[in-house]
C-alpha cells in the first residue's frame, strides 16, 4: 500500500485471487449428477419390485392360490386341515369341479345317490340311477369322476355293471357299458385323462381284475393288467389316477401296493407294503396335486401319504404324510377317496366320521 496525500488507493486495499484454472467447479456438479443417477435407478427398481408384487397379488386373487404354486416355483409342501364338510354318509368317492363350487361324495351302501354339495357343504342336489324299464333294481355307485372336457359327471355302479353319466347339474344323460365288457365288467374306481379318455376298474370275478381305457364313443381302447409271473395281479384296485406324463397310477389295494403302468402298459411298483416310511397298507384313493405330488390315501393307516416323482420311470420318493387316526379335525377313521381341486384345496372323504375332510396349502 502507498500514500496518496495521505488518501490510501482503494487498488491498494484489494485482495487479488489467484486466476481459476478450467474445471476447478466441475467436481460438484460431477457429484450431483452421480445422486441423481443413484436415485433414478432406485427408482426403476422400485417400481419392478411394486410391478412385480402388484402382479403377485393379481395372481393370488385371481387363482386363490399360495405363492407356492406360482408357476415354476417348487416346494416339497404337506396341506393343513381347513375345515369338514358334513352333509354326507360313509362316503366313499369324492370329485370336485375345477373351482370349487361343486362337490359329488358317493356313499358306502346300497342304492344310495351321489350327493351334490356346494363349497360351504350345503347339498344342493342329488345323482340318482336310473329307473327306466330294464335298468336294475339295485345299485352300488361308489366311485365319481368329472370329464376335464365337458364337466359331466361319471359314477360307477359295480352292481348294475355300468358307468353313469350327468349333467353338471345332476341331470341323467347316458349309461356307458361297452359291448365288449357288459355281461361281465364290474366298474369300481374310475378317473380320466387329460384328454379325456374314461378309465375304469374292472372288477369282474372271472378273468382277473383289469384297467380298461375307454373312449368317448364308449369303445375300449386299452386293457392293462398285470400279467408277469409273481409279481401277482391286480387285486380290487379302488383309486386311479393319470399323470401330466401319461401313467396311470393305480392304487391295488388288496395286494398293498401302488403302481404306475406306462405308456407301453408296462406296470412299475410305485409305493408297496410294510411298515417302514413310504410303505403303505391298504391304499384307495390316489391322485395328484398342483405341484405334481402323488397323494395316497392309505385307509387302513389312517393317512395319506405324499410321494415325488423321481427321475426313473415309475419311481416316486416319499416326502411326508398328514392325518392320524381318530375323530377330530385333522384325523381320520378309515379314510378313502381323494381329490383336488385347482385353488389348492385336497378332499379326502373320511368314511366312519361321515364327513369330507377339506385340506390347503
Amino acid at each position: 500500500m502507498t500514500e496518496n496525500d495521505g488518501v490510501t488507493s482503494v487498488t491498494d486495499m484489494m485482495t487479488v485471487d489467484a486466476p481459476v484454472a478450467p474445471g476447478a467447479h466441475a467436481a460438484p456438479d460431477a457429484e450431483g449428477a452421480r445422486k441423481r443417477r443413484r436415485r433414478i435407478i432406485a427408482l426403476i427398481l422400485l417400481g419392478v419390485l411394486l410391478l412385480l408384487l402388484g402382479s403377485v397379488i393379481a395372481w393370488y386373487l385371481i387363482t386363490r392360490k399360495p405363492i407356492t404354486a406360482l408357476p415354476g416355483v417348487v416346494v416339497a409342501q404337506t396341506p393343513h386341515y381347513s375345515y369338514s364338510l358334513d352333509n354326507v354318509v360313509a362316503p366313499l368317492g369324492v370329485a370336485v369341479t375345477p373351482d370349487g363350487s361343486r362337490i359329488y361324495v358317493s356313499g358306502d351302501g346300497v342304492n344310495v345317490s351321489v350327493v351334490v354339495l356346494d363349497r360351504e357343504g350345503q347339498k344342493v342336489g342329488e345323482l340318482k340311477a336310473p329307473t327306466a324299464k330294464g335298468t336294475p333294481a339295485m345299485h352300488t355307485m361308489q366311485y365319481v369322476a368329472i370329464d376335464p372336457t365337458n364337466g359331466e359327471v361319471y359314477a360307477s355302479d359295480r352292481i348294475a355293471k355300468a358307468v353313469y353319466v350327468y349333467s353338471p347339474d345332476g341331470a341323467y344323460l347316458r349309461t356307458v357299458q361297452p359291448t365288449s365288457l357288459k355281461a361281465t365288467w364290474e366298474p369300481l374306481a374310475i378317473a380320466f385323462a387329460p384328454d379325456g379318455t374314461l378309465y375304469v376298474a374292472d372288477v369282474r370275478a372271472k378273468g382277473g381284475h383289469q384297467i380298461v381305457a375307454i373312449d368317448a364313443d364308449g369303445n375300449v381302447t386299452r386293457t392293462l393288467k398285470v400279467t408277469d409271473k409273481g409279481a401277482g395281479q391286480l387285486d380290487y384296485p379302488n383309486g386311479l389316477t393319470v399323470d401330466a406324463n401319461g401313467n396311470l397310477i393305480v392304487a391295488d389295494s388288496n395286494n398293498s401296493r401302488v403302481l404306475a403302468f406306462d405308456r407301453d402298459g408296462k406296470p412299475t411298483v410305485v409305493a408297496g407294503s410294510g411298515v417302514a416310511a413310504g410303505d403303505v397298507g391298504m391304499p384307495r384313493g390316489v391322485v395328484f396335486d398342483d405341484s405334481g405330488s402323488l397323494l395316497v390315501v392309505d385307509t387302513v393307516n389312517h393317512v395319506v401319504d405324499m410321494f415325488r416323482p423321481s427321475g426313473s420311470p415309475g419311481k416316486a420318493e416319499f416326502t411326508g404324510s398328514f392325518g392320524v387316526e381318530g375323530i377330530g379335525d385333522g384325523q381320520f377313521e378309515y379314510p378313502n377317496g381323494i381329490t383336488t381341486d385347482t385353488r389348492s384345496k385336497v378332499y379326502v372323504t373320511d368314511r366312519v366320521n361321515n364327513r369330507v375332510q377339506v385340506w390347503s396349502y
